[in-house]
């Protein structure tokens, strides 16, 4: 398995990526992984460390996770509420799954936040967080 880290290559055989935003859900962890074009400083350090707020929207057989990273510092930019679709039926056999509908009182899920620099492929962010029922 590749080890994803800040400053090297987000896959070992590819040097670029298109632009986008993918959510996915597998092995009980929730993943968001952003390709952007030469993301600016602030937008970097709003995904390492700024507030991150979150929604989701579900209709018929569409899952969008919603988003937002605020500045890390106050009067900095972020990144302003964006959607990242989970698109279940077009991963593999082996990945596919539906998280949980909702958790326990007490009960928290893993989301890794991934930033790759789409022209270069390199990782420029990666972050852990937690979801709970709030």
């Amino acid at each position: 398995m590749h080890k994803i880290e800040v400053g090297k290559l987000y896959s070992e055989t590819r040097t670029s990526w298109p632009e986008g935003v993918e959510y996915n859900w597998m092995h009980n962890v929730h993943e968001l992984r952003m390709f952007f074009r030469n993301p600016q400083p602030q937008e970097v350090q709003s995904v390492k460390s700024g507030k991150v707020e979150f929604g989701l929207v579900t209709e018929e057989d569409v899952i969008l996770l919603l988003f937002r990273f605020l500045g890390a510092q106050k009067g900095q930019r972020g990144i302003d509420w964006s959607d990242a679709p989970y698109s279940y039926h077009m991963l593999p056999e082996d990945r596919k799954g539906l998280p949980p509908e909702q958790l326990r009182p007490s009960e928290r899920s893993l989301l890794n936040i991934i930033l790759v620099n789409a022209p270069t492929g390199i990782v420029l962010a990666v972050r852990a967080v937690s979801f709970s029922r709030q």
